[in-house]
């Protein structure tokens, strides 16, 4: 019988910022990339790009998106900007059935995506903040953060 897979395994940095990181239960040679906000790719235009600008800062600030990332973002960026585009011209007799089917699957493109990133509810149910420990300085100001 098939071992079914646990689920995926918080982001290092999240650990650490909560305190919970063990590392007897870590990868020593995981790599560790720099947190940053990579810049859009210059493909990205309207809604795709709004996209980028407002999901990008976010995902910083809980330290899960590197420069590693950008091209998953980016592709989910460019997903939703198809997304929208699709509703908004939603209205026309043309291609209704055919712009119906291309809805739905780019709906399950971002979706996967998203819950990539943790940008779903029930995908940010297994993740866990912690309490802030009082007594370390460090870990209570990056939590203000």
């Amino acid at each position: 019988m098939a071992k079914k897979p646990g689920r995926p395994k918080k982001p290092t940095n999240q650990l650490k910022l909560t305190g919970t990181l063990r590392k007897d239960r870590r990868n020593n040679d995981e790599p560790m990339p720099e947190v940053v906000i990579p810049d859009p790719p210059k493909f990205l235009k309207k809604e795709a790009l709004r996209e980028w600008n407002r999901v990008a800062p976010l995902l910083a600030k809980r330290k899960c998106l590197t420069e590693w990332d950008r091209s998953l973002l980016a592709i989910y960026c460019q997903e939703w900007g198809k997304y929208v585009m699709i509703n908004k011209t939603f209205n026309t007799d043309v291609g209704v059935v055919n712009m119906l089917r291309e809805s739905t699957t780019l709906l399950k493109n971002i979706k996967t995506i998203a819950i990539e990133f943790g940008m779903s509810p029930s995908s940010r149910t297994n993740l866990s903040m912690g309490k802030a420990d009082t007594n370390n300085q460090f870990e209570a100001m990056m939590r203000k953060a």
